[in-house]
């Protein structure tokens, strides 16, 4: 399907007698879903300008997949990854479990 930087890079896939490893990027700040919690605990609300580079990143992610002929059918806040809390440009979709190629 090619890199993006709006969907979780694969990295290796390794085969064992008993269970599958497969390595994909690291993306070392929670999903939105926890961030959404954390922000209710805190009372502290994103800015728009924040709100709307996470938007604009998931359908960047949804772009590509869809270029490619696949659509993810379980978009959710905890299949939604953040890279770097500082740059919510490197936001990422994650979890192709229920994606299917039309």
């Amino acid at each position: 399907m090619g890199e993006s930087p709006n969907v979780i890079g694969f990295r290796f896939l390794k085969t064992y007698t008993n269970y599958v490893l497969m390595g994909l990027e690291f993306a070392k700040h929670g999903t939105l879903l926890d961030l959404t919690k954390i922000l209710k605990k805190t009372k502290k609300p994103l800015k728009d300008e924040q709100c709307s580079q996470i938007m604009k990143s998931i359908l960047l992610g949804l772009k590509h997949i869809h270029r490619n002929n696949y659509v993810h059918r379980d978009l959710k806040p905890s299949n939604i990854v953040i890279a770097d809390i500082k740059d919510f440009s490197k936001i990422k979709l994650v979890d192709f479990g229920l994606a299917v190629k039309y």
